[in-house]
């Protein structure tokens, strides 16, 4: 029980050292035999752990596609966290932790809980943008699970009347292309359920750019005043109509972005940008 307590404290703290001398052998983190009570190192940091501890235990060789007894592997674990759960702390940085473990090669297709893939728990838990997430990263919208109703992820959403991500399943992470004005593609839209963004006010905003031919340029987040001050045009005009909670992903032709000017050294000059914003919260 000692053990057990140490252990969950130093995953509480993001402590790796303690972690290690809390242990049987410091080798065994972070894939090996974990105390009585902790199961898969990575997954117990999933639900208990900071970001950063997550991020840790994944430089230091932890196994993103590591197998669960229990049905919830990591992928599949971080989307079970969103939910409210009596005696549970629900994450809010969920997005974040599957973004994580995809780009450390977590495996989209792998099955857990009710034979479900991570797009299959994603339809369950009503989380557009983690199905963004995951067919961005290869997913297999057809794959049927091979129990209970042999349903595809798309056909879980069709029975629960979930139009948007029945939509976005029948894409197959293909974008939306949508016009919104001249020189500007809405190419996928994840509403939000707080108030409708305004201008003049602040939030805090993630702010996610790419070059056209997809170079990551740079991510900022923090406290931005929906203005033309503030804001490139683009993402000024690509906020119209979003909600607190929302993400968009948009595409910026030059003249909505930094024109014939660009940003020296990171942005050439004349650049066509794609940009995800996600307005996270009220400032």
């Amino acid at each position: 029980m000692e053990q057990f307590r140490k252990a969950d404290d130093a995953f509480k703290k993001g402590d790796l050292d303690a972690l290690r001398a809390a242990v049987d052998d410091p080798a065994a983190v972070p894939n090996g035999r974990m105390p009585d009570g902790i199961g898969a190192c990575l997954v117990y940091a999933i639900y208990h752990s900071p970001l950063a501890f997550i991020r840790t235990l994944l430089e230091a060789g932890a196994d993103p596609n590591a197998p669960a007894n229990d049905g919830f592997p990591p992928l599949i674990a971080a989307l079970s966290c969103s939910r409210v759960v009596p005696g549970a702390k629900t994450r809010t940085d969920v997005d974040d932790i599957i973004r994580l473990l995809l780009s450390f090669g977590a495996d989209p297709n792998q099955r857990g809980i009710n034979d479900y893939t991570a797009l299959h728990m994603a339809v369950g838990e009503r989380d557009a943008l983690a199905i963004h997430r995951l067919l961005a990263a290869g997913a297999d919208a057809d794959l049927r699970t091979r129990i209970d109703d042999y349903e595809t992820p798309l056909e879980m959403a069709r029975a629960a009347r979930l139009e948007l991500i029945a939509a976005m399943l029948e894409r197959k992470g293909q974008p939306l292309r949508r016009r919104m004005r001249s020189g500007l593609m809405l190419l996928e839209d994840i509403p939000g359920a707080g108030e409708e963004v305004r201008r003049q006010h602040a939030y805090r905003i993630r702010v996610r750019l790419w070059l056209n031919k997809g170079d990551f340029v740079r991510e900022t987040t923090g406290e931005l005043r929906i203005d033309r001050g503030t804001l490139i045009s683009g993402l000024f005009y690509g906020v119209e109509g979003m909600r607190v909670g929302g993400t968009r992903r948009l595409e910026i032709a030059p003249r909505l972005a930094y024109g014939d000017s660009g940003v020296p050294g990171v942005i050439p000059a004349g650049a066509l940008l794609v940009a995800e914003i996600s307005v996270l919260e009220v400032c």
